[in-house]
């Protein structure tokens, strides 16, 4: 039984003593709630982000490099490709003629013109597509890892979602490109909280629409996190160009890495150790 006699829900035991509720036998003290916590991103480190990047990216050295050369390798030979077939392609089409006086003029044909055009945006398109698989390779790399799943290369170039990621990408790309029209400021708006997209499209096989609104959900829920992650992320890549494109080979996979990361710990999700 209780009683006020001895303060505030004082108990009297079998014993005939009172005691304070915590302290009288039997006690159980009510159990704690069950049930996941909510993901709020609090207490998120970016520095333990990059330090995870870096300690996994020395644990996968050699699998990440291979991507990344592939990469690279794809993007040099296509940009080769395009300036050289573009300038034959102009120079076939180009025509010059000097009149007596010592004037030349030069005149372009619209079928080699027309030509120009064609081939010019047909190898746009294709670098296009490297660059959307790469990223799609280093996100795939990025999720493994984080999942503590051992890297595999054929993995990390499978095609699963590849047509929601490209509608996605696209439709960011024409957002972003409106946005940039508009005194340049909304397009970088649109571009920094779209730019986890192919993350939700990728880890939760969302839809491209959805994969959009979720990445601009998460961005808005933890934007001052993501802000400073962003500009980190900067910095370490432009110290990659800097040293002569060797560093972005460590830098770029990093950063990814360290996205994994932030991806994992602020949707509450846990990361592997």
């Amino acid at each position: 039984m209780s009683d006020t006699s001895q303060g505030p829900g004082w108990w009297q035991a079998s014993d005939g003593k009172w005691y304070p509720p915590e302290q009288a036998p039997g006690y159980q003290a009510p159990a704690a709630p069950t049930g996941p916590a909510p993901a709020t991103g609090t207490g998120v480190s970016i520095g333990d982000a990059f330090n995870y990047g870096w300690a996994k990216f020395q644990a996968n050295v050699g699998p990440i490099l291979i991507v990344c050369a592939i990469g690279l390798a794809a993007v040099v030979v296509i940009f080769l490709i395009w300036f050289f077939g573009i300038l034959g392609l102009a120079s076939a089409s180009t025509s010059c003629h000097t009149d007596a006086a010592g004037f030349t003029s030069c005149h372009s044909s619209g079928g080699g013109f027309l030509a120009t055009l064609l081939v010019g945006a047909l190898l746009s398109l294709l670098i296009f597509f490297i660059m959307m698989m790469w990223q799609m390779a280093l996100i795939r790399g990025s999720l493994m890892i984080v999942n503590g799943e051992g890297l595999e290369v054929n993995r990390m170039f499978a095609t699963d979602n590849l047509g929601s990621y490209a509608i996605a990408a696209i439709l960011v790309a024409v957002a972003t490109s409106i946005g940039f029209f508009f005194c340049y400021i909304p397009g970088l708006i649109i571009f920094f909280f779209a730019q986890w997209f192919g993350w939700f499209i990728i880890a939760k096989q969302m839809s491209p629409v959805d994969g959009i609104k979720a990445s601009f959900s998460f961005v808005n829920k933890n934007l001052a996190t993501l802000v400073m992650f962003y500009i980190a992320s900067v910095i370490a890549i432009t110290i990659g160009y800097i040293l002569c494109f060797v560093g972005l080979l460590i830098a770029l996979p990093v950063v990814v890495i360290a996205q994994g990361y932030m991806f994992r710990s602020l949707n509450g999700e846990p990361v592997a150790a």
